[in-house]
């Protein structure tokens, strides 16, 4: 079984989620415990912040959000600098193409295309005694590259070329 948004629910289920089924955050490269703090200091202070405010850890759309608005802030202080003033909305799009920033998850690249790459995660289900909900085991993360088309490639052509 493909559970594909199931680390949503973690939480709210608690000893409820049924175990080793196969679970991802939707559209997200990681989670709360992915990638370690030790690997993303950003991740330890957006995880320990939410916690702290709402608490409970972050879901996916906490993560997205964070995502969106870091990389408008990325595309926003990039257009400046090119333009030498606040800037036009096409400005801020032009600058956006090609863009990496950072997120809590690791870094995003918006390509030319205007499609957002990173990398995405797979794991099993499991009830941990330590947080009292499910979390992802056996977390396995996927490039970008394996999951995303190149620019200019049709989705559908592209599956048909995976092995």
């Amino acid at each position: 079984m493909i559970l594909p948004v199931l680390e949503q629910s973690f939480q709210d289920l608690k000893h409820e989620t049924p175990e080793g089924v196969i679970a991802l955050p939707r559209a997200t490269g990681g989670y709360f415990l992915h990638p370690s703090a030790d690997a993303n200091p950003l991740q330890k202070e957006f995880v320990e912040g939410y916690k702290a405010r709402f608490g409970r850890y972050p879901d996916y759309p906490s993560y997205r959000t964070y995502q969106a608005f870091a990389g408008l802030r990325a595309a926003y202080d990039k257009a400046i600098q090119q333009a030498g003033r606040w800037p036009k909305t096409a400005e801020v799009v032009k600058a956006f193409e090609n863009l990496t920033w950072q997120t809590p998850l690791g870094p995003v690249t918006m390509r030319a295309d205007h499609q957002a790459v990173h990398a995405g995660i797979i794991g099993l289900s499991k009830v941990s005694p330590q947080y009292g909900f499910g979390v992802l085991d056996r977390v396995a993360e996927m490039p970008a590259e394996q999951i995303m088309p190149p620019v200019g490639v049709d989705t559908a052509e592209w599956l048909k070329t995976l092995k």
